[in-house]
Protein backbone atom coordinates (compact mmCIF):
# COMPACT_ATOMS: atom_id res chain seq x y z
CA UNK A 1 0.00 0.00 0.00
CA UNK A 2 1.25 3.28 -1.10
CA UNK A 3 1.73 5.42 2.45
CA UNK A 4 3.33 8.81 2.60
CA UNK A 5 4.13 11.30 5.26
CA UNK A 6 4.26 15.06 5.54
CA UNK A 7 5.97 17.27 8.32
CA UNK A 8 5.03 20.59 9.51
CA UNK A 9 8.17 21.29 11.61
CA UNK A 10 7.21 25.30 12.80
CA UNK A 11 3.65 23.44 14.04
CA UNK A 12 5.07 20.12 15.07
CA UNK A 13 2.97 18.57 12.86
CA UNK A 14 2.57 15.24 11.23
CA UNK A 15 0.18 14.13 8.36
CA UNK A 16 0.09 10.77 6.95
CA UNK A 17 -1.97 8.87 4.88
CA UNK A 18 -2.31 5.40 3.81
CA UNK A 19 -3.96 4.21 0.75
CA UNK A 20 -5.40 1.10 -1.26
CA UNK A 21 -4.35 -2.09 0.71
CA UNK A 22 -3.53 -1.57 4.23
CA UNK A 23 -1.41 -4.49 6.19
CA UNK A 24 0.98 -5.25 8.75
CA UNK A 25 4.59 -4.62 6.34
CA UNK A 26 2.94 -1.28 5.66
CA UNK A 27 2.26 -0.33 9.68
CA UNK A 28 6.06 -1.78 10.22
CA UNK A 29 7.60 0.38 7.32
CA UNK A 30 5.69 3.59 8.39
CA UNK A 31 7.26 3.68 12.04
CA UNK A 32 10.60 2.66 9.88
CA UNK A 33 10.52 5.68 8.26
CA UNK A 34 9.28 7.85 10.90
CA UNK A 35 12.27 6.17 13.10
CA UNK A 36 14.88 7.15 10.47
CA UNK A 37 13.60 10.57 9.89
CA UNK A 38 15.49 13.45 11.49
CA UNK A 39 12.91 15.83 11.38
CA UNK A 40 10.25 13.35 13.50
CA UNK A 41 10.03 14.04 17.21
CA UNK A 42 8.19 11.40 20.06
CA UNK A 43 5.84 14.67 20.79
CA UNK A 44 4.70 15.57 16.97
CA UNK A 45 0.83 15.87 16.80
CA UNK A 46 0.12 13.24 14.01
CA UNK A 47 -3.23 13.07 11.54
CA UNK A 48 -3.68 9.35 9.96
CA UNK A 49 -5.92 9.37 7.32
CA UNK A 50 -7.27 6.02 6.40
CA UNK A 51 -9.83 7.59 3.90
CA UNK A 52 -8.25 5.86 0.92
CA UNK A 53 -7.71 2.28 2.24
CA UNK A 54 -9.46 -0.33 -0.08
CA UNK A 55 -8.82 -3.54 1.78
CA UNK A 56 -7.87 -3.96 5.23
CA UNK A 57 -4.98 -6.78 6.14
CA UNK A 58 -3.56 -5.71 9.11
CA UNK A 59 -3.87 -7.86 12.26
CA UNK A 60 -4.89 -7.86 16.12
CA UNK A 61 -1.02 -9.11 16.62
CA UNK A 62 0.65 -6.21 14.79
CA UNK A 63 -1.71 -3.55 16.28
CA UNK A 64 -0.56 -4.91 19.73
CA UNK A 65 2.72 -5.39 18.98
CA UNK A 66 3.10 -1.69 17.27
CA UNK A 67 1.19 -0.12 20.00
CA UNK A 68 4.42 -1.01 22.21
CA UNK A 69 6.97 0.01 20.05
CA UNK A 70 6.82 3.20 21.79
CA UNK A 71 7.70 5.88 18.60
CA UNK A 72 5.46 8.25 20.31
CA UNK A 73 5.58 9.64 23.62
CA UNK A 74 2.43 8.99 25.81
CA UNK A 75 1.47 12.52 26.02
CA UNK A 76 1.65 12.82 22.03
CA UNK A 77 -1.40 13.79 20.89
CA UNK A 78 -2.61 11.67 17.82
CA UNK A 79 -5.84 11.39 15.14
CA UNK A 80 -7.00 8.72 12.92
CA UNK A 81 -9.55 9.34 10.48
CA UNK A 82 -10.85 5.86 9.93
CA UNK A 83 -14.63 6.46 8.11
CA UNK A 84 -15.37 2.95 7.88
CA UNK A 85 -16.75 0.57 10.56
CA UNK A 86 -13.68 -1.72 9.70
CA UNK A 87 -10.88 0.70 10.08
CA UNK A 88 -12.77 2.45 13.44
CA UNK A 89 -12.84 -0.93 15.19
CA UNK A 90 -9.32 -1.42 14.15
CA UNK A 91 -8.17 2.02 15.47
CA UNK A 92 -10.34 1.51 18.62
CA UNK A 93 -8.41 -1.57 19.36
CA UNK A 94 -5.40 0.26 18.84
CA UNK A 95 -6.48 2.86 21.16
CA UNK A 96 -7.06 0.22 23.91
CA UNK A 97 -3.67 -1.33 23.19
CA UNK A 98 -1.88 2.24 23.79
CA UNK A 99 -3.83 2.46 27.06
CA UNK A 100 -1.71 -0.43 28.29
CA UNK A 101 1.42 1.45 27.98
CA UNK A 102 -0.27 4.72 29.28
CA UNK A 103 -0.50 6.47 25.78
CA UNK A 104 -4.05 8.33 26.61
CA UNK A 105 -3.72 10.91 23.75
CA UNK A 106 -5.34 8.78 20.48
CA UNK A 107 -8.57 9.30 18.83
CA UNK A 108 -10.46 7.84 16.39
CA UNK A 109 -12.11 9.90 14.34
CA UNK A 110 -14.89 8.77 11.60
CA UNK A 111 -14.71 12.42 10.27
CA UNK A 112 -12.41 15.09 9.26
CA UNK A 113 -13.13 18.24 11.08
CA UNK A 114 -13.77 16.50 15.07
CA UNK A 115 -9.85 14.93 14.22
CA UNK A 116 -8.53 18.49 13.19
CA UNK A 117 -10.25 20.17 16.38
CA UNK A 118 -9.08 17.51 18.25
CA UNK A 119 -5.53 18.16 17.17
CA UNK A 120 -5.71 21.95 17.40
CA UNK A 121 -6.24 22.56 14.16
CA UNK A 122 -9.04 24.84 11.93
CA UNK A 123 -8.94 23.40 8.50
CA UNK A 124 -7.35 20.87 6.58
CA UNK A 125 -5.45 23.38 4.80
CA UNK A 126 -3.32 23.80 7.68
CA UNK A 127 -2.41 20.34 7.40
CA UNK A 128 1.28 19.81 5.54
CA UNK A 129 1.39 18.50 2.30
CA UNK A 130 3.86 16.27 0.48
Amino acid sequence: MPVRHAIDDERDLLHTVFAGEFTDDDIRAHFMALRANPRFHRMMRELVDLRGVTDVLVSSATLNASAHWLLYAPEARRAVLAPTDLLFGLARMYQTHLGEVGASQFGPFRELEPALRWLGLSDEGELPSG
